[in-house]
């Protein structure tokens, strides 16, 4: 049995390592950035400061709707905080999006919800974030295409999205069309839950691919839903771009609009194909590169990326850390199940992409 207050104690040593980590690895880019905070502009650095809580609470959002979408009731409130807490997991453990799907599967306990149906809401939330993600992709290969700078490495990457993109897909067509297959795949994978909480799994049944298979029929049914999450998904993306846009005017940078969706595509895709938890470290060097090569002078390239990365990443997820404390210490189930049945430990982990 794992000891909550020792998981609580894990996670705050893990951020702790990784803000170490980030200070180790940068501590050229920190000296520079504390060294030129006075030289700041205050608007954009409070616009920086607001857009990284607005997208704090458009994940939440996004995953409201999409549990919306497959019929279940959640509190935006509620909802927004557990999305937080998912965002750093995901952050902090580098696990295809199963930290995460633990943490949503949770609150669905809480509230009653069948594992199968969160697993589902959670596959359509990480749907739309793919898509958005390669319609920001696809944008940035344009920008660069017209502007005659579409090197060999943004082609490759492009490449390489698309093939993930399709093979995910197929894994997904193939999961929802075989039933034996979805069992199996979660058949392998649900100790995940239990080792996180010390509980013991259950007897294998297929309760959870039943509920799963009937909550993505119900999201069939539920267009209006669904477009909302994609609507939160490409607002989550745009809130990115923002949050780098601000960092950029605070350090006085003279970089376009475009200029600065090619580098955040390009941090995105650098984070994703990273080794280390968020690409701590590559998304600083690879977006630093970038200002630099786009004119900035290399010393306000570094203030600029600091900031982003305080935007988009720390404050993230310090917060998701911060609310999590209370997430792990909320009562397991509140309500009664909203099915009858054995109940399930989970099912296989949702590749949640980054910047979900």
């Amino acid at each position: 049995m794992i000891n909550r207050a020792a998981v609580n104690r894990l996670v705050g040593l893990a951020i702790g390592l990784g803000l170490t980590y980030f200070v180790l690895t940068n501590r050229g880019l920190v000296t520079t950035a504390l060294g030129a905070l006075g030289d700041l502009s205050l608007l954009p650095l409070g616009l920086g400061v607001v857009v990284s809580l607005l997208a704090i609470a458009n994940r939440g959002r996004l995953n409201h709707s999409a549990h919306g979408a497959v019929g279940l009731t959640t509190n935006p409130v509620a909802m927004t905080r557990t999305a937080a807490t998912a965002y750093a997991a995901h952050k902090i453990v580098r696990s295809g999006g199963a930290s995460s799907l633990v943490v949503f599967i949770r609150h669905g306990h809480r509230e009653g919800h069948r594992g199968g149906s969160v697993t589902a809401a959670c596959a359509i939330a990480a749907a739309a974030a793919a898509g958005a993600l390669g319609i920001l992709f696809s944008a940035t290969v344009a920008i660069l295409a017209l502007s005659g700078r579409l090197s060999g490495l943004w082609v490759a990457a492009a490449v390489g999205f698309v093939v993930y993109c399709t093979v995910a897909s197929l894994a997904g067509f193939l999961a929802l069309r075989n039933r034996a297959l979805a069992v199996r795949m979660w058949n392998r994978l649900r100790s995940l839950r239990s080792r996180v909480t010390g509980r013991t799994a259950p007897v294998s049944d297929i309760t959870a691919i039943d509920d799963l298979y009937d909550a993505l029929a119900v999201a069939r049914t539920r267009p209006v839903w669904v477009r909302r999450v994609m609507a939160h998904a490409l607002l989550s993306k745009g809130l990115g771009a923002l949050m780098l846009m601000a960092a950029v005017a605070a350090a006085g940078l003279p970089v376009s609009a475009t200029e600065v969706v090619v580098v955040y595509a390009t941090a995105l895709a650098a984070s994703s194909i990273s080794v280390v938890p968020s690409g701590i470290g590559v998304v600083e060097a690879s977006t630093a590169a970038l200002l630099i090569g786009a004119g900035a002078p290399p010393a306000s390239a570094a203030v600029a990326v600091a900031l982003f990365r305080i935007f988009d990443l720390w404050i993230p997820v310090v917060t998701g850390a911060l609310v999590g404390r209370g997430e792990l210490r909320s009562p397991e189930q509140t309500t009664p199940p909203e099915t009858t049945g054995p109940e399930p430990a989970g099912l296989a982990p949702v590749p949640v992409p980054i910047g979900t």
